[in-house]
């Protein structure tokens, strides 16, 4: 198995959290390359949205949280997940999108040697859990 330098790993992760090379073109773009945005103060969105788009300003960002509501926010969390009527999502079909996500990463990362289907990470019981 073809081990992978701590450079190399950075210089991934920087491509993938779109820090490095090309940026995302929105904000949306840019918080799904990193699956959703954490923040402990307000500014902090702003900074993580500005360091990983081009062309973005603050009245964008402001305008895709609060008028457009293209990210959901989610108690100190911004996420560009899909809007849905119930903002914190639970149960498998609710996070399956994010499990898929997931699942090809750890494949694409060598974590798991070939992408499982979500289906059979849970049994029926947890599956009709939040359904």
């Amino acid at each position: 198995m073809r081990r992978i330098a701590v450079a190399e790993r950075r210089a991934r992760l920087g491509v993938r959290h779109r820090l490095a090379k090309a940026r995302a073109s929105t904000v949306v773009g840019a918080t799904e390359a990193v699956v959703a945005l954490h923040s402990t103060d307000p500014a902090t969105v702003f900074l993580s949205l500005w360091a990983r788009t081009k062309n973005v300003t603050p009245d964008g960002i402001d305008r895709a949280l609060y008028v457009d509501r293209s990210l959901l926010r989610e108690s100190k969390n911004v996420t560009g997940a899909p809007k849905s009527p119930e903002p914190l999502r639970f149960g498998v079909e609710a996070c399956r999108p994010v499990l898929e996500i997931m699942i090809d990463y750890c494949h694409k990362q060598g974590l798991i040697p070939a992408p499982l289907s979500v289906d059979c990470l849970f049994d029926d019981v947890t599956r009709k859990l939040g359904a």
